[in-house]
């Protein structure tokens, strides 16, 4: 008997990764879905990567895992055309079925379909159009767009329409879906009542990254900011991070002398302009310092260094920089608003993102009390040890190993690659 038809049956996973850097939380959280994957044993499953963005190169690299690079080009090229061809269209009564064909083209989905595998991870908010045989893992990190409808950034046409048609087909196709916290399972099982018991929390973490980064002095800081006399936000510009109503809530406190603003995050977007307003309006402008994107070691150093992070944001249901924050020493005050409070404990001040006089009461108790700043750095250091990397992956096999137990028995011949299967199809990610 041939040595390989000896050999015992992996069970194939199959991943999709079309996550990139520039999503912030939702690549982190990607990333530590993949760390958990490769913890699997070798010689009971095979895993398998599809990405798109070189960015997961070094860290695939590091992992157990074999991959398949699927180049954006040749998605692009034609995928978002055929989009924005049926978005015409969609109005029209045959607009389900004809949109459910076109992702049958889908590269990865042909690529994925042709090595079977019993389950398919998706690191990131999305599903494929597979075999119905194939069981499908994704997360939902959010349905603001339903919630908070009124911020055009997720509740204006054509992004409403994509986050509907995104997690209504998460919703229907996945045998898990994984949420950042309570509130986020009850918005799932409210929009979509027959997930549930499927519905599993799998909370965020602070990521690795920063805590492995060397702190490194942001060279765009003025040097008029000193160590330990600003305020640190990082986000980009969109209009429910509140960047407004924080500046207006700074200019609240000059009786506390100059509080230096420091924020990192992309400026195109919706909310800048009105910071750019807000600013001048309220004479602030030797006081805020945008620094825009900054590696992670610059990160690191900004959070080791401010007198607190302040997340005025109105979106939810939880976030992932007052973790962040917390992993690196740094006090927080954050809005109160859906997940947070469950997700920070009292290891936060809370405020009200609509007062600024609410936020600068945070503001004013973390600027002059040492001793309320230590007290909630030792508490936020103490949840980020009680659920940490190592939670999250042994927390997340066990889901995974919960969805396996349900799927029919497929196995796969340890080693064969079908990475140049000609039948190959796109997806948008």
């Amino acid at each position: 008997m041939a040595r390989d038809s000896m050999m015992p049956k992996k069970i194939p996973i199959a991943v999709y990764a079309c996550a990139h850097p520039g999503w912030g939380g939702s690549f982190q959280y990607a990333a530590s879905i993949l760390a958990g994957l490769a913890r699997l044993d070798q010689q009971k499953f095979e895993v398998k990567v599809w990405y798109h963005d070189p960015a997961w190169i070094d860290t695939l690299k590091t992992l157990p895992v074999q991959t398949v690079s699927v180049p954006l080009r040749l998605r692009d090229r034609w995928y978002g055309l055929g989009v924005r061809a049926l978005r015409i269209v969609k109005a029209r009564r045959y607009w389900p079925t004809l949109a459910r064909a076109w992702e049958r083209l889908h590269l990865v989905t042909a690529m994925i379909d042709a090595w079977h595998p019993a389950i398919c991870v998706n690191l990131q908010q999305t599903s494929l159009n597979l075999s119905p045989d194939i069981r499908q893992i994704s997360p939902i990190h959010d349905l603001m767009h339903l919630y908070e409808p009124g911020f055009e950034e997720v509740g204006a046409n054509p992004e409403w329409d994509d986050r509907q048609w995104l997690f209504s087909g998460i919703a229907q196709r996945c045998s898990a879906i994984l949420t950042d916290g309570q509130v986020g399972k009850r918005h799932v099982i409210e929009t979509y009542p027959f997930t549930e018991g499927k519905v599993h929390v799998l909370p965020f973490i602070a990521p690795r990254s920063l805590s492995d980064a060397t702190p490194v002095r942001p060279q765009a800081l003025s040097p008029a900011v000193e160590e330990g006399a600003y305020l640190f936000y990082p986000a980009h510009f969109w209009s429910h991070k509140n960047h407004k109503t924080l500046l207006e809530a700074v200019a609240l406190l000059p009786h506390l002398g100059q509080i230096h603003c420091v924020f990192t995050g992309t400026t195109n977007k919706n909310g800048y302009d009105e910071v750019v307003k807000t600013i001048e309006r309220l004479n602030l402008g030797a006081s805020v310092h945008t620094l825009g994107y900054v590696s992670d070691g610059e990160l690191s150093w900004l959070y080791g260094n401010a007198r607190c992070m302040v997340m005025p944001t109105f979106l939810g249901p939880t976030n992932i920089p007052p973790l962040e924050a917390m992993s690196l020493g740094c006090p927080v005050a954050v809005s109160a608003v859906y997940g947070m409070p469950d997700q920070l404990g009292d290891a936060a001040l809370y405020f009200d993102p609509k007062q600024p006089s609410s936020i600068a009461q945070a503001i004013e108790t973390l600027w002059t009390s040492q001793q309320q700043r230590d007290e909630l750095r030792a508490k936020g250091q103490d949840r980020i040890r009680r659920w940490g990397p190592e939670q999250f992956e042994t927390a997340f096999l066990e889901i995974l190993k919960g969805v396996l137990d349900q799927t029919p028995s497929v196995t796969h011949d340890g080693g064969v690659d079908n990475a140049e299967n000609p039948a190959h199809k796109g997806h948008d990610g």
